[in-house]
């Protein structure tokens, strides 16, 4: 037989040796394989490679392809090896990167439209559907104290929960042994009910092996889920007394019959009502969608303060007590006194409630607008510099030339007019104050409205030494420069 002919090939799915089994590493020219058989190795396998042959008979690998699947289809031996640990971890890491499979295996593969299919569909999910809103029905009576000793025990069982939530670890087992203890029940008095010929599947598989395919078959062309054949008279009656069981907890039911009819009434209401919700929900669209700015940033106010509440509740209330609260007040809302009182209630309370809203509304408006004057109303500041004169033993409007002048801005840096020449309002602006007040608070505030605390004498003087040093009040010899505030406040006129 020839050699292979082996050349160093880049596998674009995973790919296993023929020789050894293991999976060719890699991301690109990750083993050989041969042009003319496609055997594919690894490289430090290729010496042991038999001969060449061009119709391989073998599981050969085919480029492109996964060389494992022998593997699934003949069984994983247990207990699991580490190269099985390992060749699952890399396959899974390459398949990963693989960015020409789907995100969803699920959306990618769900069929097209069709007619027929939908049809199909619905009238199986229509059949099917009880055993969901029977749930929601028992649940609505649950809560609605239809019996009320049902209703108190939940609402004990609801207690307990709230003080030992790990409880809720065991449900999924206390629901599955409740079905098969509910089955087995109704086994022993021979309540379970044989739908759609499931006493003919009964009968069919404590027969022979081929009579049992034969019932097998005909029960899966009735719409049910089919029981496969059985290879014994025992194994046949556990698969029907599972059936039975399915059957009665889940049933079908035929077009014809009543419980079809309560179920496609269900149906109809469902849509109808989620219909309901959302012509509800598009007729508020307002309140989401900015087209009432006002409104939208009262929602967003409300929502980030009530975030903030509902963080300090957290914070100082367990959660365990939150639960315990809300759902003591969801039985305790469901009962007859409760809803008579509620409805009897509303009536009362609705007006009561709308008027305080309004007058919420109208204070919220009249603070909004006096915020509106407040950010239109400007003060503006005016500082009168006097220096020490020596001769005349008084404080005078005469400064030297290369400082600041008799009146400034509070930099110094911009000599002003006095507040008597000072008549005109600045541009676009109004004065509402008929004259220049004198602040003796000492609150002097710069350009960009940053209050700075100066202490200054009954008469509003801030006193400083020759460099413009602040000092701690008049000190004689020292205290050589002094300066006052004045103000006066002016309105932005609208444009």
């Amino acid at each position: 037989m020839p050699a292979h002919s082996f050349e160093e090939t880049t596998f674009h799915r995973l790919t296993y040796c023929d020789e050894c089994g293991r999976l060719l590493w890699g991301l690109k020219k990750q083993g050989l394989q041969c042009i003319d058989c496609e055997f594919v190795c690894h490289s430090g396998c290729a010496k042991d490679a038999g001969d060449c042959v061009e119709a391989r008979q073998g599981n050969g690998s085919v480029p492109g392809t996964v060389s494992a699947v022998s593997t699934a289809t003949t069984g994983v031996s247990l207990p699991l090896t580490g190269a099985q640990v390992e060749d699952a971890i890399v396959s899974a890491a390459i398949l990963s990167m693989d960015l020409s499979l789907p995100v969803s295996h699920y959306l990618a593969t769900l069929p097209p439209l069709h007619p027929q299919t939908t049809t199909r569909n619905f009238t199986r999910f229509v059949s099917r559907c009880g055993p969901v809103f029977g749930f929601r029905d028992k649940v609505i009576l649950l809560l609605n104290w239809d019996k009320p000793i049902d209703t108190f025990v939940a609402l004990v069982a609801y207690i307990i929960i709230c003080f030992y939530p790990k409880l809720l670890l065991f449900v999924p087992q206390v629901v599955i042994l409740h079905i098969l203890m509910s089955g087995y029940y109704n086994r022993q008095k021979g309540d379970l009910p044989a739908t759609h010929g499931t006493d003919q599947r009964v009968s069919a598989m404590k027969s022979d092996t081929a009579t049992v395919q034969a019932a097998a078959t005909a029960t899966a062309a009735a719409s049910t889920a089919a029981a496969t054949a059985a290879t014994s008279t025992e194994g046949g009656g556990k698969r029907a007394y599972l059936g039975n069981l399915a059957s009665s907890l889940f049933p079908v039911f035929d077009e014809t019959s009543p419980e079809y009819g309560r179920n496609l009434q269900n149906m109809q209401n469902m849509m109808g009502e989620t219909s309901d919700a959302y012509d509800v929900i598009q007729a508020h669209a307002y309140l989401w969608d900015w087209s009432d700015e006002e409104l939208c940033s009262q929602i967003v106010l409300f929502v980030v303060l009530s975030m903030f509440a509902l963080a300090a509740a957290v914070y100082f209330v367990s959660f365990r007590t939150i639960c315990l609260v809300g759902g003591i007040g969801a039985f305790l809302g469901n009962t007859r006194f409760a809803k008579h009182l509620v409805a009897e209630l509303v009536p009362l309370l609705l007006p009561i409630a709308k008027k305080s809203m309004e007058t919420a509304a109208a204070r919220q408006k009249q603070t909004k607008q006096w915020l509106h004057q407040q950010q239109a109303i400007h003060e503006v500041s005016l500082y009168e510099n006097q220096a020490w004169a020596q001769d005349k033993n008084r404080f005078t409007s005469h400064l030297q030339s290369t400082e600041r002048g008799p009146w400034s801005d509070l930099s110094g840096t911009q000599k002003m007019p006095s507040n008597v020449q000072i008549s005109i309002p600045p541009s676009k602006t109004m004065w509402l104050d008929q004259e220049w007040k004198l602040d003796a608070d000492g609150a002097w505030k710069n350009a960009l409205g940053i209050e700075t605390r100066v202490k200054v004498d009954h008469e509003g003087w801030a006193y400083y030494n020759d460099d413009w040093i602040a000092t701690d009040g008049f000190q004689p010899g020292y205290s050589t420069r002094r300066r006052r505030r004045w103000t006066r406040k002016c309105q932005q006129l609208a444009w």
